[in-house]
């Protein structure tokens, strides 16, 4: 097991610029589990390192079977001269000494051209998941609720070897549910990023949905341990759900950015982990995994107006009780969409 490396590289950049693809050369991929980059300001020099919470854009990565991240026409990531670029590299043993040398190339719009829209990258995750030993067959989901109106691009699920089916789909404000991916056969070494046909322009209200199978049983040749109950973690031998969108706000313009939309979408997160009735409250019965059971602790006393349900307004208080550490995973991680 090897922890998490993430370096900065320190920017040599004279001036901003929008970035239109990257792509990712690595020399050992039986080494690289998977490589994500996002933009980080301030002051770096070689050798130091970043936490995926000082993370803003993000700029693309790397994962099996995966190609070059490109960006839509006319949309674009905003990469500024100072700070750098931030890695999570994670790597996998396999019985041998190995050194991975990887790349990373960017491509830039023309000096003096500026693309019209900003793309955007959010995470949907569920850091509750708990996955019986010895089942083949368990569910597990999650949203993200848009604030405003926005037009959905791409999306690219993710877990780990226990994941055997994903799907992601979209329930409109009026309750009407669309397709938009279905992978019934969730290949570990096939971790794609999928842009829709034509993109999806959704109201603001709609729930984008993700919703994961993961077969625990010794049916499973990839399974780890089909004895262990498994939950979420950072290494193959644990579990994840995670599925990125790759969208843009209707109304925002290079020119006029709102990035206040994205922290009100984020905060839509934890409520989606956990309210798998999908009616916007969570009762007693929906908690789950670790915050899940110290929330049932107090749930009385967060349930302010004794309605046997947790409302927006109540967990976003309950959360700031939550330890400064998980609170910390739990909230602040999907802005740097790692996984």
């Amino acid at each position: 097991m090897l922890d998490y490396q993430r370096p900065v590289v320190p920017s040599v950049m004279t001036e901003g610029r929008w970035m239109k693809a990257t792509t990712f050369r690595v020399t050992d991929r039986q080494a690289v589990h998977h490589i994500l980059t996002g933009v980080v300001d301030g002051e770096f020099k070689t050798g130091d390192t970043a936490t995926e919470t000082q993370w803003g854009a993000s700029l693309g990565g790397y994962g099996p079977g995966r190609g070059s991240n490109i960006n839509p026409d006319d949309h674009g990531v905003w990469v500024p001269p100072s700070g750098g670029v931030a890695f999570q590299n994670h790597y996998t043993p396999y019985g041998r000494e190995t050194v991975e040398k990887t790349q990373m190339g960017m491509y830039f719009y023309p000096k003096g051209q500026e693309p019209k829209y900003v793309l955007r990258t959010m995470g949907i995750f569920d850091f509750s998941i708990v996955i019986p030993a010895n089942t083949e067959e368990h569910h597990e989901q999650a949203y993200l609720q848009f604030p405003k109106d926005a037009i959905i691009y791409g999306l690219t699920p993710h877990a780990h070897h226990r994941g055997s089916s994903a799907s992601v789909s979209v329930i409109y404000p009026d309750g009407r549910e669309q397709m938009l991916l279905s992978l019934p056969r969730y290949d570990f070494n096939w971790q794609y990023e999928y842009f829709l046909a034509e993109p999806l322009k959704i109201p603001a209200g709609t729930k984008v949905v993700t919703r994961y199978t993961y077969d625990n049983s010794k049916r499973n040749p990839a399974n780890p341990d089909p004895n262990k109950v498994v939950t979420w973690g950072e290494q193959s031998w644990e579990e994840m759900l995670a599925t990125y969108l790759h969208y843009r706000w209707v109304d925002e313009t290079v020119q006029d950015q709102r990035p206040d939309y994205d922290k009100q979408l984020q905060a839509t997160l934890f409520m989606g982990a956990m309210d798998d009735n999908f009616d916007g409250k969570l009762q007693k019965a929906e908690l789950k995994g670790q915050t899940g059971d110290m929330m049932a602790k107090f749930f009385g006393v967060i349930d302010k107006n004794a309605d046997g349900a947790l409302d927006p307004d109540e967990l976003r208080e309950a959360q700031k009780l939550m330890p400064r550490r998980r609170q910390s995973a739990e909230t602040e991680a999907p802005k740097a969409g790692g996984n």
